[in-house]
């Protein structure tokens, strides 16, 4: 029987909050194995949402407020919040991962529930008891309102991810292929798919009678440009797999892995991936930087700012030392795949 009740507060769509919602579900799913009831409330109605969340409850705000959205706050998200989760006898924590609500949110929220926040970002204040970040940068005291009591979880060892690092089987003796995955999330409003594909299959013929490289393509359900992309890839004869079921298997598959600073980042660690990572949004540089001076990713810097020579250059690298590279990171990856069981422990024991 389920007597124990954690209510995680995202709000999420086809053309956004998917990160946000991958590590929630991840997470999640580690708590219903302890046998604890997990239920979604998310700020507007997302329809078929059982396809995002499967078979988790959700409550929608907007089910309980007949005004005017341009008059939403946070004092009044946290009160719409705590309207849907009165219905509930007990609730034993209420976690929160949204850039829209921070310090009044949690405020609020923690005169009835314990409260713990998910953060990427150092800008904001906080309230919540428990603070989760992947990241090991530093939080400000000036940021935290009650410091001495607040419990910060930072750091990869608290990242939200599913197993630990993935031995590759790469015959470090020869390298007969090399398989590059390129995706850069749901919707990739800047066109790093079609920059990046352009890049690699240019690169991929002035190394062809050195190594043979074959690319695969990821793209969301809504990417901004489906059929300039397709046409790309049809001439250069690149797989796509769109809105796949299970991004993991690909991953398995993959050598080298170009992406954003998001959660696939993580994930592509996890299987020993190279990683060449284009930030694109600015909540993703603490732990891109950290794990670039860790010498565990290629950073490019910011979308607008990529230099052909240099992904081009690490793509060289990357040919001529996977097995070097593939191996340092079994050794020295930071993502150890107990992130949710340190969070538990933190939340329950």
């Amino acid at each position: 029987m389920q007597n124990r009740l954690i209510a995680i507060r995202l709000d999420f769509g086809p053309k956004f909050g998917l990160g946000h919602l991958t590590r929630c579900i991840i997470l999640a799913d580690f708590f219903k194995k302890k046998n604890i009831r997990v239920i979604f409330i998310s700020k507007f109605f997302v329809r078929n949402a059982q396809k995002w969340i499967g078979k988790y409850e959700i409550f929608f705000l907007n089910d309980l407020y007949d005004e005017n959205f341009e008059k939403w706050t946070q004092k009044l998200d946290a009160q719409l919040t705590l309207k849907a989760l009165s219905q509930f006898q007990k609730v034993d924590w209420v976690i929160v991962d949204n850039y829209e609500l921070d310090l009044c949110w949690e405020q609020t929220v923690a005169i009835k529930y314990k409260v713990a926040a998910i953060e990427d970002l150092r800008n904001r204040k906080h309230a919540a008891s428990v603070i989760i970040s992947e990241s090991p940068t530093e939080f400000s005291s000036k940021l935290i309102s009650n410091f001495e009591n607040t419990r910060l979880l930072a750091g990869p060892k608290f990242s939200i991810i599913a197993k630990k690092p993935v031995k590759r089987n790469i015959n470090h003796t020869k390298l007969d292929y090399m398989q590059v995955l390129i995706t850069y999330g749901a919707s990739d409003l800047t066109n790093e798919s079609i920059k990046a594909l352009q890049l690699v299959v240019d690169w991929k013929k002035s190394i062809a009678l050195k190594l043979k490289i074959k690319v695969a393509l990821v793209i969301g359900p809504h990417y901004s440009n489906p059929k300039g992309l397709q046409s790309e890839c049809n001439k250069a004869g690149v797989q796509v797999y769109k809105s796949p079921a299970d991004i993991k298997q690909i991953l398995k598959r993959s050598d080298v892995v170009l992406t954003t600073g998001g959660n696939t980042m993580v994930e592509a660690l996890n299987y020993c991936c190279i990683t060449i990572v284009t930030k694109t949004e600015k909540n993703q540089i603490p732990l891109v930087e950290h794990l670039n001076k860790k010498g565990l990713i290629f950073d490019m810097g910011f979308y607008d700012e990529v230099s052909s020579n240099a992904m081009i250059g690490h793509l060289t690298y990357a040919s001529e030392n996977m097995y070097k590279f593939s191996d340092n990171l079994l050794k020295n990856n930071p993502f150890d795949g107990r992130g949710c069981t340190r969070i538990y422990n933190e939340l329950f024991l």
